[in-house]
């Protein structure tokens, strides 16, 4: 095992985003549920942080890319994206949860893919 010098947020939709994804297609009998959702989240490894406050500072500068990531995941016609994406939205769409340690399990060296 080893200690990475990264600190991570897990980003879990929260019922207003499922409501959007849910309104995409509104010809779709297959609906996504909240909990459906929210058991496989997205993980997003940061600089490592002290404190909480200095994570939370930092997504706030990246929050726009994740939420875009976000609804590229479940629809790709950008037309039909909120235009407004202020933070204080971001927060009400989505939960974040911080954590300042991350550890490697395995013995094995980590493979990156661009995307």
């Amino acid at each position: 095992m080893q200690f990475i010098n990264r600190s991570i947020a897990i980003i879990k939709p929260k019922q207003p985003f499922i409501n959007w994804v849910n309104s995409t297609d509104p010809d779709s009998a297959c609906k996504i549920s909240l909990e459906q959702a929210r058991s496989d989240p997205t993980c997003i490894l940061l600089p490592e942080f002290d404190t909480p406050k200095g994570a939370r500072s930092y997504i706030e500068r990246i929050y726009d890319d994740v939420w875009l990531w976000e609804l590229r995941a479940w629809w790709t016609d950008e037309r039909v994206y909120p235009k407004n994406r202020p933070f204080e939205k971001f927060c009400e769409w989505f939960d974040i949860e911080l954590g300042s340690e991350v550890f490697d399990w395995l013995d094995k060296p980590i493979e990156k893919e661009e995307v």
